[in-house]
């Protein structure tokens, strides 16, 4: 779903709860990516190697596996993905081990021999394989949220790691939002999925709301007025002839006037799935402007 219709089903909404989910991408391990292929009927092997493709460990995560390895993938294999389950509890296969699906590392032994844990991989951020296959690995957390926000009469929305729920009710309250909150989170830890905790609010009525950036306090969702101003202030700098494109970039720190120039459409694309007619004003404005100064 488009950004603009997911904020437009918050608009005019009384009560408004955020959060955050940290790293969410690197957050889904190999073991549930597997899933994701297994589930749309790839075979064991095939499924393996896509995994392998669409992952990798972090470097803040990487190990040399230790003396003895002799690769990283020793032990993990479709077998291996075939095993292990994802649930909060420790899987049989691992009982003994310690292991959960959420965690980092996998410690491989083979007919009693120790083996150091070795690295997980996760989807990357930035791949433009990872947020399909994040949103795929994830139903079963958005099937258990979107219960908890019928239970309360709330409509729950989630983009990549922003959630947002929100209500127009009356009756609703800061007690509930602060159970429902809690309830999220909950879901969120069994999935070995962590919020941001200063990311995490209660918007009250009378409030300014914004969900994925954009205001929802009135019948359509709309800029907000940073973002506005920001651009307001590129038209007036731009348009004042006595200002070259160079020197607005570098006294912004761009690193040329072409980046400077990208970064501006960007934004008033932006701004035309928003709001259409200001987006134009302000694109007939820069329309004078010569970028080659």
């Amino acid at each position: 779903m488009d950004l603009v219709e997911v904020a437009r089903l918050h608009c005019r909404c009384r009560w408004l709860i955020k959060l955050d989910v940290q790293n969410f991408f690197e957050s889904i391990y190999e073991p549930a990516v597997y899933r994701v292929f297994r589930d749309l009927g790839y075979p064991r092997l095939l499924a393996f190697e896509l995994t392998r493709l669409c992952t990798r460990v972090r470097p803040d995560q990487a190990d040399d596996g230790g003396p003895g390895m002799t690769s990283n993938l020793v032990g993990r294999g479709p077998a291996f993905y075939e095993r292990l389950k994802d649930n909060p509890e420790p899987d049989p296969y691992f009982r003994n081990r310690g292991f959960r699906a959420r965690d980092r590392s996998v410690e491989v032994r083979q007919w009693g021999v120790r083996r150091p844990a070795l690295p997980m991989g996760s989807l990357p951020q930035g791949s433009p394989t990872s947020p399909i296959l994040a949103n795929l690995a994830v139903r079963g957390l958005d099937e258990q949220i979107t219960a908890i926000a019928e239970a309360y009469g709330l409509t729950y929305t989630r983009y990549a790691d922003d959630i947002a729920l929100s209500t127009a009710s009356k009756t609703f309250d800061r007690d509930q939002a602060t159970e429902v909150i809690g309830k999220v989170m909950h879901e969120l830890d069994r999935r070995g999925l962590k919020p941001h905790a200063t990311k995490t609010r209660i918007i009250p009525p009378g409030a300014r709301k914004i969900v994925l950036g954009l205001m929802v306090d009135g019948v359509q969702p709309r800029l907000t007025r940073e973002y506005r101003n920001k651009l307001r202030l590129h038209a007036y700098m731009l348009g004042d002839k006595s200002v070259a494109p160079s020197q607005h970039a570098a006294s912004l720190k761009f690193r040329s006037v072409l980046s400077l120039r990208r970064h501006i459409e960007g934004k008033i694309a932006h701004a035309r799935r928003v709001e259409p007619a200001w987006a134009e004003a302000i694109a007939l404005q820069l329309k004078t402007v010569d970028w080659t100064l």
